[in-house]
């Protein structure tokens, strides 16, 4: 009966508000928060297993390979021919798979961070739905299987540990150990898949040394010296593949051998990214020296109204214990920086140095005051009086520059940002009736 259907709807809405009451504001946010960053991204996924992203740049970027000899990005492409010779299968559905793990990890670790910043829902806001955040590729498909996301699942993992190890869950021996078999072999293999994770290796390193100093005034570890030369060695060690990726540009015979290796099972008709290969090192510096002003100009200006201030945002709330941590945040931002110097996709650029930035900042612990429980669903005091247009300004500023530029498409004013919030808005619409069964 449809009225029967009506009053259990009803009595399942009741018991969920009451628990909701029962929970901690904060936890609810929170909560709430993560359920809306999955459910943007479940259009994103289905369209990768449907086979939609095939013709894309990021796939064939993704493909490029050994098989002509050593040349940079050629590590996923190599291992991808060598899973399609073992199988006999392509790997579009593979692809698919690993992104949805990688995007799910950076989605996990990334709340686990902002968990201490749950009752400041300014931030919790501001860090889970920011569009030059997780979810960059959500509004713009075109940025999803690139191989910025190994390079994100990183930094947001060492900040965790780095953070475990600063509120004592973990110890530095333990750090030690993670940092020896899982944090330099994974900055290795990421440097060989895409040689820009060396230009993110300072935040690495500031990572390193904020757990090495605190632990060591805390006098909680013995063998400091032993853990600095670990450290030392291992970072030196990432030189290695950078340096070695940064001259192997390859030639015309190279790019021509990696796009007939995987054309007849990967579903590539053109050689799009391998082409690059076919340039010498002269060639490409001089190519990607060749800037567009107006373009630099305006994802430049979008950069200093999003990432800066949201790092600044943070900054306020950090425990003034690690006054050191928050200061050394300024001088991670050049090294990343020089990635405007090599290409044009300065949106993909911003949302890599934005989530390294603020996976940095959310290792140091914040104020005490700001994780005690509440219950009431308001914004924090009077200091953040100035959250509201700083929030219209940012997402005005990013949501009508877009990452489409003049330079690349004549249209800036995108539909997409409509577009997934109705998909959201869409998939609620549907959970709803699904109650009264």
């Amino acid at each position: 009966m449809p009225t029967d259907r009506l009053f259990i709807a009803y009595r399942r809405l009741v018991e969920s508000v009451g628990l909701m009451r029962k929970l901690d504001a904060g936890v609810a946010v929170w909560s709430i928060s993560l359920v809306v960053v999955i459910l943007m991204w479940m259009p994103t996924f289905r369209r990768s297993f449907a086979g939609r992203f095939v013709d894309t740049w990021s796939y064939g970027e993704l493909l490029i390979n050994w098989s002509g000899g050593f040349v940079r990005r050629g590590l996923y492409g190599t291992l991808a021919i060598a899973f399609h010779k073992l199988t006999g299968h392509g790997v579009i559905t593979a692809t698919s798979v690993i992104f949805v793990i990688l995007t799910l990890t950076q989605i996990a670790v990334l709340f686990r961070l902002v968990w201490q910043y749950r009752n400041n829902y300014a931030i919790l806001l501001l860090i889970s739905l920011s569009p030059v955040m997780l979810l960059f590729a959500v509004y713009d498909n075109n940025s999803y299987w690139r191989k910025d996301s190994f390079l994100n699942v990183a930094v947001l993992l060492h900040s965790l540990a780095a953070r475990e190890c600063l509120s004592g869950v973990i110890s530095l021996v333990n750090y030690r150990k993670i940092f020896a078999y899982l944090i330099i072999p994974g900055l290795i293999i990421n440097t060989l898949i895409y040689e820009p994770q060396g230009l993110f290796v300072p935040i690495h390193v500031a990572l390193t040394f904020s757990v090495l100093r605190h632990s060591t005034l805390n006098r909680s570890e013995e063998g400091t010296r032993k853990a600095v030369t670990t450290y030392i060695v291992g970072y030196l060690c990432t030189l290695v593949p950078f340096v070695a990726s940064y001259f192997a540009h390859g030639d015309a015979h190279i790019s021509a051998m990696m796009f007939e290796s995987v054309q007849s099972w990967s579903g590539m008709t053109q050689q799009g990214p391998m082409h690059m290969h076919d340039q010498s090192l002269a060639a490409n510096n001089e190519f990607v020296t060749a800037l567009e002003p107006l373009p630099l100009l305006i994802y430049l200006s979008a950069f200093l109204i999003g990432p800066v201030m949201l790092g600044f945002l943070i900054q306020c709330q950090i425990n003034p214990r690690y006054g050191d941590e928050q200061n050394s945040v300024f001088w991670l931002f050049v090294p990343p920086m020089l990635l405007f110097l090599i290409g044009y996709d300065y949106g993909r650029w911003i949302n890599m140095i934005t989530i390294s930035v603020v996976a940095y900042l959310l290792h140091i612990p914040c104020r005490s005051e700001l994780v005690s429980p509440s219950t009431t669903l308001k914004f924090p005091s009077v200091y953040y009086s100035w959250v509201p247009p700083f929030l219209l300004t940012c997402w005005i500023a990013l949501y009508t520059l877009g990452w489409s530029v003049p330079a690349i498409d004549p249209y800036p004013f995108k539909y997409t940002f409509l577009t997934v919030w109705l998909q959201v808005i869409g998939g609620f619409l549907r959970v709803i009736p699904g109650l009264a069964h």
